[in-house]
């Protein structure tokens, strides 16, 4: 779940990003340069079914998953692992979903299951949990560099960040459709004038606008954040969408940025700060 989560992010923003890019192209047509390499990349290919392999061990294979994995361990002269008893899956799909391990009581209530379909409910009921959006919404927040403070030398306090935390974290309970989800925090208060029964919650997820480190440049101005596709896009390629920092456009020498983009993702270097005596 973890890899299906990471690659589905990273495909979607590496999406936004070339879209970003191409507005900048008519101004610029020789500043975006995709290579054969870039356009082979998996998360621009066309969905295709592909067949499932055949494998030595069928009696393993109990779903097409299954075959997928087996295939890729036998080309490796790999044997499967040993099949994990109860108590142990109960813990690693709860420290999977929720960042925590199961209660005692939890744990026994899932070794007296002895109806079909015990790993099914199991699955339903951590979903259905909360703490489901607490710990896979952090890792949004984490690319957002959420903080409720400004950090730097003023750290002046944020009192009202925790309503963008709590958007993110209900948006991923809600299982809100990722394209809704970018649309509220891009375009929230366009989105809250046209349907003001969810003006709240849209407008509250314009504090993904707001969030990251603030730096005062010379005059006190706002330091200009990443731009949105750079930030959607968080990470290069391949890499977990687990990075708590957003790269620098020099970060992506496969992709080069156009100046159009740069302009915005450069912050201001600050003032420096008078040497104190002592």
């Amino acid at each position: 779940m973890i890899s299906l989560t990471q690659r589905a992010l990273g495909a979607i923003g590496l999406l936004a990003l070339a879209l970003e890019m191409a507005n900048c192209a008519a101004a610029e047509p020789n500043a975006v340069a995709f290579s054969d390499e870039d356009r082979a990349y998996w998360a621009f290919q066309p969905v295709r079914r592909p067949a499932v392999p055949r494998v030595r061990q069928a009696e393993w294979v109990r779903n097409s998953i299954d075959a997928f994995v087996l295939a890729r361990l036998e080309t490796a002269a790999i044997g499967p692992s040993r099949e994990a008893d109860r108590r142990m899956l109960i813990r690693r799909v709860t420290f999977d979903l929720h960042g925590l391990p199961p209660t005692p009581a939890e744990v026994n209530d899932f070794l007296a299951d002895s109806r079909p379909g015990a790993y099914e409910r199991l699955i339903d009921r951590l979903l259905a949990s909360p703490r489901y959006g607490e710990r896979w919404g952090r890792h949004w927040l984490d690319l957002v560099r959420y903080a409720e403070s400004d950090g730097y030398n003023q750290d002046a306090e944020r009192p009202h960040a925790w309503r963008y935390r709590d958007y993110v974290i209900n948006a991923v309970n809600a299982d809100k459709p990722y394209d809704r989800f970018i649309a509220e925090q891009v375009a929230g208060d366009e989105l809250a004038a046209k349907d003001p029964r969810s003006a709240a919650e849209a407008l509250a997820a314009t504090g993904f606008l707001r969030h990251g480190p603030r730096r005062d440049g010379a005059g006190g101005r706002l330091a200009p954040r990443a731009g949105v596709g750079l930030m959607l896009r968080g990470v290069r390629a391949g890499a977990s969408i687990r990075s708590r920092a957003i790269r620098s456009p020099e970060s992506f020498p496969s992709h080069p940025v156009p100046t159009c983009l740069t302009a915005v993702a450069r912050p201001r270097p600050a003032t420096p700060l008078p040497p104190v005596r002592v």
